[in-house]
């Protein structure tokens, strides 16, 4: 079976990241449909599924990828990223709560 994915799983791999990578763009540049969020959506699901069958398939050459140190070092800079900024974003939430919670005393006052 694996025969038959091999060929296809790197090239489907590159088509829903490059899907994923414009509509993505379009959102942040705030092109407002339903459709692309729709889109986005679907194919980040598609996306999952062959990025982990793709490693499912490549596990000997990944695992070996990633025991050398310039690669231990490089996730754990990606770690740390996301991290910042998903605390980053936790903070911006909590600063736009506070700012509504201060607007609805004012205006109760």
């Amino acid at each position: 079976m694996s025969a038959i994915i091999r060929p296809w799983i790197t090239p489907a791999l590159a088509v829903a990241f490059l899907a994923m990578a414009a509509t993505g763009t379009l959102m942040l540049l705030h092109v407002k449909s339903s459709m692309i969020k729709e889109l986005h959506e679907r194919i980040g699901l598609v996306f999952i599924g062959v990025a982990l069958t793709h490693i499912v398939l490549n596990w000997r050459p990944l695992s070996a990828y990633f025991r050398q140190k310039t690669s231990i070092i490089a996730a754990l800079i990606a770690l740390a990223l996301v991290a910042v900024l998903a605390l980053a974003e936790e903070d911006e939430k909590e600063d736009h709560h506070r700012e509504g919670q201060k607007e609805l005393r004012e205006h109760h006052d």
